[in-house]
């Protein structure tokens, strides 16, 4: 009898190992293929995903691929402004105006799309056509780079930039601004009329879009605060003040745009052969670029691609 008991025992031990060893195996089977097939019903473990550094730096990278590789802006040196103006006037297109406003010390900046070329000594149209300095057209004579600036109609002001040639300068007629500065909208405002009431003064005076705040020679210097007196005779390769930048847009960086040229605007009265040269250079269909006054058959006629 006690022989039997044992055996029975020992039986029923073994059992019970063979039965947790093949649970065991049945678990482990399940958990192996848990992502292969499962059954209806069933859910998938939550399982927490572990991100590969490498993978991780490769997608920042192509994330920021643009701002890491643009090449930070430099203001142009002497050499760039040393060309004969209508290069000159060529080149100055896709490049940044830059101001620093001294009513706030804000810097204010701009995409240049339209300029006007005035070579100097030979051409009727310049101011100084005739060779000699004047008190008020001194700056063309100077150094490339020089900011010539001079007032017209008795309230406004034009800003030119000094060529290689002898009294050339390049007249800034349009810019395409950065950012819609919210200071331009007050230095544009249209200066008081002696004969206004204050009640006219308070009138509201409509918002201008940021294409319009810059759209023309005496606008972009109301709207950078740019007159004769603050501006007139700066070296622009060394001011903090008032200066040129190579551009961080690869349209206008690497010069993937169109020039289209015409004649200059506003100088009717001037001999033929000086009215009609081709000297007024601007971005093809660029919104900021000034509207010149002519006729269907003239735009027809002056107005072709450049080769640059």
């Amino acid at each position: 009898m006690s022989t039997r008991r044992v055996t029975r025992r020992g039986t029923a031990a073994v059992s019970s190992v063979i039965k947790k060893a093949t649970e065991a195996a049945d678990t482990s089977l399940n958990d192996s293929n848990i992502t292969g097939s499962r059954k209806r019903g069933s859910r998938m473990p939550k399982t927490t995903k572990v991100k590969n550094p490498k993978v991780k730096d490769e997608e920042e990278t192509s994330i920021n691929f643009q701002s890491e590789t643009e090449p930070p802006a430099t203001k142009l040196p002497r050499s760039f402004y040393d060309q004969d103006t209508i290069s000159l006037s060529k080149a100055l297109l896709g490049k940044v105006l830059c101001r620093k406003l001294p009513q706030t010390g804000d810097i204010v900046k701009g995409t240049i799309v339209e300029t006007e070329a005035y070579p100097g000594v030979g051409d009727a149209a310049s101011k100084s056509c005739k060779g000699v300095p004047t008190k008020g057209s001194m700056a063309m004579f100077m150094d490339p780079g020089t900011a010539y600036v001079y007032f017209t109609y008795g309230m406004y002001h034009c800003f030119n930039i000094s060529a290689k040639d002898n009294g050339g300068a390049c007249l800034l007629r349009a810019v395409e601004l950065l950012e819609d500065y919210e200071i331009m909208q007050t230095l544009r405002k249209p200066p008081r009329k002696k004969t206004e009431t204050p009640e006219a003064e308070k009138k509201e005076v409509k918002r201008l879009k940021p294409h319009e705040l810059t759209n023309g020679p005496s606008k972009l210097c109301l709207a950078f605060h740019i007159n004769r007196d603050l501006c007139d005779k700066i070296d622009m390769t060394s001011s903090d003040e008032l200066w040129v930048e190579t551009s961080s847009n690869d349209i206008y960086n690497l010069r993937q745009f169109e020039i289209s040229e015409s004649r200059r605007v506003g100088i009717d009265s001037t001999p033929p052969e000086a009215r009609n040269k081709l000297y007024r250079f601007f971005v093809k269909d660029n919104a900021s670029v000034s509207k010149a006054k002519f006729t269907d058959e003239q735009k027809t006629r002056n107005t072709k691609k450049s080769k640059h």
